[in-house]
């Protein structure tokens, strides 16, 4: 006989189906996120999972256990909806913060900010004295007045003394400035999806497949922008989901972005240094091995870093460009370039089938076991 207390992937898929669904409470609070992105008017109703499901399946053949037969002008449709549904998919965690967790944590830094304003010796109290004619007077030299035991009296100046100069720690601030930064940005994006409900732009942890599908609305130093000029920074991101360290890009963006003098080549125009890859990848706890002969590079490192200059055929036809990459099942999967996923069989491959390649450095990363 079944265990009552055992559910079946039916039963749990069924309960996952009844927790979204537009009737519940949770599924009411999906609706506004799903006003965010253009999906079609009539899957409105339905839940994300759903919304995702028909989105690909309205293609007919696509998602039976048949082959489908896939024309030319069906499969680059079909690419079209799986970027929408892939940044849909990727995005609503991030809107979810935009609406929750970043005003929350904005008034929390309001809070924790007032705090450390608040010092000991500004605090003033206004008295009057024999004629009536009102002045003012500091907490402390009341406190200091009352206390008549020296030791407790030396305490209480040394305590006051602490909390004038106390200050946030350089993490606080950080997730301060951060969260300020956060309130702006989210902003700026839910004002984007209104203006390009098409757009496909990746902000949370997924991997960014091509850089794109960004606006240049979002800025890379002073004289850069996404688009153009932030290879370097996706390829980072991405190296970042390969080894699972799980950090989103909004926060990467902000955090390079706000550090451009340091990081970036012409203010953003010419991209990211070479240098900061080492450097940062050094800072978040990780081996690096760099490698200029591509017939060298090691197979089994767990993420890659790789920056090739370009030349075309026209004389101010050059560039650079950074990408990432994997190796798994025998081949370098590379992510970013071209705006597509590339497998290789070898990085000698992947230069001899782009002709404009120049050169070529690669970064070999490892987590520290």
């Amino acid at each position: 006989m079944a265990n009552k207390d055992l559910k079946t992937t039916a039963d749990a898929w069924g309960d996952v189906v009844a927790d979204w669904s537009p009737d519940s409470k949770v599924g009411e609070m999906t609706q506004g996120f799903l006003e965010l992105f253009d999906i079609d008017p009539d899957l409105k109703r339905k839940t994300p999972i759903t919304c995702a499901i028909d989105e690909v399946t309205s293609l007919g053949d696509v998602g039976l256990l048949s082959r489908p037969a896939v024309t030319s002008e069906k499969a680059e449709n079909l690419e079209g909806k799986r970027k929408k549904i892939y940044a849909f998919c990727s995005n609503i965690h991030l809107e979810a913060s935009g609406l929750v967790d970043v005003p929350f944590a904005n008034k929390a830094s309001d809070v924790v900010q007032a705090a450390y304003g608040l010092k000991p010796s500004k605090v003033k109290l206004t008295k009057k004295n024999a004629l009536g004619i009102s002045y003012s007077v500091s907490l402390f030299n009341i406190m200091n007045t009352v206390i008549t035991d020296p030791k407790l009296k030396d305490d209480f100046a040394k305590k006051v003394d602490k909390l004038n100069t106390d200050k946030p720690s350089e993490e606080l601030q950080q997730a301060i400035d951060y969260s300020r930064y956060a309130q702006t940005m989210m902003g700026m994006l839910f004002d984007l999806m209104d203006k390009d409900p098409d757009g496909y732009s990746v902000w949370g942890q997924a991997l960014i497949y091509s850089q794109e599908d960004y606006p240049e609305i979002f800025g890379y130093g002073p004289w850069g922008n996404i688009p153009d000029n932030a290879c370097g920074a996706i390829a980072i991101h991405n190296a970042n989901n390969i080894l699972g360290l799980s950090t989103n890009y909004a926060y990467l963006y902000y955090l390079l972005n706000k550090s451009w003098p340091l990081i970036t080549t012409g203010g953003g125009y010419f991209g990211t240094k070479t240098s900061i890859i080492s450097e940062y990848y050094k800072w978040m706890g990780c081996n690096v091995k760099s490698y200029t002969n591509m017939s060298k590079v090691s197979t089994k490192h767990e993420a890659y870093v790789i920056f090739y200059p370009w030349k075309g055929d026209k004389l101010l036809d050059f560039g650079a460009h950074y990408v990432s990459a994997k190796y798994e099942n025998g081949k370098f999967v590379v992510y970013n370039n071209s705006g597509k996923v590339e497998k290789y069989d070898t990085l000698d491959d992947f230069r001899k089938q782009h002709s404009t390649v120049i050169g070529m450095q690669v970064w070999g990363i490892d987590k520290k076991k």
